[in-house]
């Protein structure tokens, strides 16, 4: 896999292969089984490629907006146009992307039968309010006491928050989940 210099598995980038990933980084990439070559800094050209492709994609499905109903349908619905896409001819080889495709599914490996959990846990402090800050948006919890401490877990789509004890107090979509709300409409878990 190359990457930019992306925060999130780099801690410090080296010279040659000195680079410090993260932990998680290091465990994504063991359990999906990846080498890496990392891209320098302040060296664009070497991951251009990359950047044409998704230039590609915008300039091409996304330029009038499509209508989406939930993340599921638009993913249906771009999985839809990419296979379509795949009967043009390469600009250079001449030959249609499903074949090359077809070509590249050979040196694929097989994933692994699980899915590799990604989340971090924090904790999080109950203001006077009963409320609780995730993403910039507030919260109100019931049954909790004002400047009670939580766990929480974060995952890509959803928060939980637990007690000290490991009970499951309070779970909700992440705000960017969820459509935005007037105040009227105040997020309130009972």
């Amino acid at each position: 896999m190359r990457m930019d210099n992306l925060a999130a598995a780099i801690v410090t980038v080296g010279k040659g292969d000195q680079w410090e990933y993260t932990d998680a980084f290091l465990r994504f990439q063991a359990h999906y089984g990846f080498k890496v070559q990392p891209c320098n800094p302040a060296s664009e050209h070497e991951k251009g490629n990359v950047e044409r492709k998704v230039s590609y994609v915008r300039n091409h499905f996304f330029v009038t907006a499509p209508i989406m109903e939930d993340f599921k349908q638009l993913a249906e619905w771009l999985k839809k146009k990419m296979i379509e896409d795949r009967k043009r001819l390469h600009y250079e080889k001449g030959v249609s992307i499903e074949e090359l495709w077809q070509d590249d599914q050979k040196k694929l490996k097989v994933l692994p039968l699980k899915d590799l959990p990604i989340f971090s846990i924090d904790t999080v402090k109950v203001n006077k309010y009963g409320e609780i800050k995730v993403d910039g948006e507030k919260f109100v919890i019931h049954k909790v006491r004002i400047k009670q401490s939580l766990v929480m877990k974060k995952e890509w789509d959803r928060f939980i928050c637990f007690t000290n004890d490991g009970e499951i107090i309070f779970q909700e979509f992440r705000p960017y989940m969820t459509p935005i709300l007037s105040p009227s409409q105040e997020k309130v878990i009972v």
